[in-house]
């Protein structure tokens, strides 16, 4: 058997150093793949506001295309006045006429029938025909407010 020249300690040492390098390396390579993987969401962070960003430029484009187009509309065609609703012509005045006049009834708010105050009044006319001639029934129905006490 051939002896070594260390001392018997020496080989436990070098063990030892040995797991502690394998620990450091191991540490080392967790630390590179932990870089990498940093960079890659770093990467990834950046695609996305860039790709943001390119959205945020596409829509204002087209926003400003849109504001051109609406103008350009606007010049060919010009905006349409609002529509008066359309009114009938009156009926004749020399047609007999029968008044109606639809009353506010109190016992729809009994307290409130002593405290309303007529401020107008809405009128509609019909036209009725009663064989060999027409008559107009008008009717009328007042417009009420509670007063404040």
């Amino acid at each position: 058997m051939r002896r070594s020249n260390t001392a018997p300690g020496a080989f436990r040492r070098d063990r030892g150093t040995a797991a502690l390098q394998q620990r450091a390396d191991r540490a080392s390579e967790a630390g590179h793949r932990e870089a990498a993987a940093q960079g890659v969401r770093r990467q990834e962070r950046e695609d996305r506001y860039s790709s943001f960003e390119q959205l945020e430029l596409h829509l204002e484009e087209l926003e400003s295309s849109q504001a051109e187009m609406e103008a350009a509309v606007e010049r060919v065609i010009p905006a349409a006045e609002p529509k008066m609703r359309s009114r009938r012509k009156p009926l004749p005045e020399h047609l007999p006429r029968e008044v109606v006049t639809h009353a506010f009834r109190a016992t729809a708010v009994p307290t409130a029938a002593a405290s309303c105050a007529s401020f107008g009044e809405d009128v509609s006319e019909q036209l009725e025909y009663i064989p060999d001639s027409f008559k107009v029934i008008r009717h009328v129905r007042p417009k009420f407010a509670l007063q404040r006490l």
